[in-house]
């Protein structure tokens, strides 16, 4: 078990460590560099199209979570393919 001394001097290590990382942060190297990064993110997003991708797929989920997929997959006679691919055509 840890002494109490060694707890607090642990906690008081750690907020030394983050008072230094905190004013390393405001450094102009570590900004800028931090400022591109999220600048770089923004652009690439942008570019790859995330948010119009994201969105389609959110309306397919809602158009396909209706349809009996699973008894589609599970389907191992051909009635029950047929009877499937009936009930499946019945949801649309």
């Amino acid at each position: 078990m840890r002494s109490c001394s060694y707890v607090a001097f642990q906690n008081k290590q750690v907020a030394i460590d983050f008072a230094h990382l905190s004013v390393m942060r405001r450094v102009a190297t570590v900004a800028l560099s931090s400022d591109i990064i999220a600048y770089s993110s923004l652009i690439f997003n942008v570019r790859a199209g995330l948010k119009q991708a994201l969105d389609k797929v959110n309306d397919y989920n809602l158009l396909m979570k209706d349809f009996p997929l699973n008894d589609l997959l599970s389907a191992t006679e051909l009635h029950k393919l047929r009877q499937v691919n009936s009930n499946f055509w019945a949801a649309v």
